[in-house]
């Protein structure tokens, strides 16, 4: 992180370590922050023993921090204990009819929130799609993350900024939802706020912001399928996937045990 300041969670569980021997508490944090040039920076911490909450170690706990990754900890706490370390994230495809002779009306994509759907689950997906003789799709390509929040992408404070990490949530992304080159209309949502005239906002900086992940993920797979030869006659929109549609793949995600392991070390 760029930022002058760290949070360090309230959930910092300390067992028996070599923190607790030798010189105090006090002076080994002081040293870690002093090795990591943290010394000058903002830093609450407050460490406590799991098992009765007793505390071990404060400084300005009450100090109000941006927790940034580090909230990562608790998302992965969270998920572990209500999913289970081998759930695994399923991402749908369907059909308004059954392939024949090559051909396909449409191609539905509905997403239940991978957050590792990365390029080389994709390549997989569609290397699936063409091993059962798939060589053109004649209609659109419809996109479904109402998984989520069926009227809108779902947002939180911090994703009106113009950092590239301040995304826009949705059950369908793609690679950590990279601002594509491409450039297309976002959905009309029912708050006219919401409208805008593209799913990015542009800074003269790095910086970016998705707006749209869904659609962006549509994309992707539109170029990925007419790259391995298969032809996308119709655009990509939004459209919700009903019980008439015919199924044709059904891909899950790596377990969540992994994911969260390369989750937490990514940033």
């Amino acid at each position: 992180m760029s930022i002058r300041s760290l949070f360090i969670p309230l959930v910092l569980f300390l067992w028996s370590s070599p923190l607790l021997a030798a010189a105090s508490l006090e002076d080994q944090i002081a040293a870690l922050l002093k090795r990591y040039h943290l010394d000058g920076a903002q830093v609450s911490i407050d460490t406590r023993i799991p098992a009765t909450g007793q505390p071990l170690y404060r400084l300005h706990p009450n100090l109000a921090l941006n927790p940034a990754s580090t909230m990562k900890i608790l998302t992965s706490v969270a998920a572990l204990e209500n999913l289970g370390p081998q759930h695994r994230y399923p991402t749908e495809f369907y059909s308004q009819e059954e392939p024949r002779d090559g051909a396909l009306p449409d191609l539905w994509i509905k997403g239940y929130g991978n957050p590792f759907l990365v390029s080389e689950e994709l390549h997989w997906i569609v290397d699936q799609l063409r091993g059962r003789g798939i060589r053109r799709i004649e209609g659109p390509v419809y996109v479904d993350d109402t998984y989520f929040n069926p009227e809108r992408p779902l947002r939180y404070p911090g994703t009106t900024g113009r950092g590239i990490y301040r995304v826009v949530t949705g059950a369908l992304s793609f690679n950590f939802n990279p601002p594509p080159a491409l450039r297309y209309r976002a959905r009309r949502w029912r708050d006219p706020a919401e409208d805008v005239p593209s799913p990015l906002q542009r800074s003269p900086q790095i910086s970016k912001k998705m707006l749209d992940p869904a659609l962006a993920a549509g994309l992707t797979f539109k170029e990925a399928l007419q790259r391995k030869g298969i032809q996308v006659s119709g655009p990509v929109q939004f459209g919700r996937v009903t019980p008439r549609l015919k199924p044709l793949l059904f891909h899950v995600s790596r377990p969540l045990r992994e994911i969260v392991i390369t989750l937490n070390k990514f940033s």
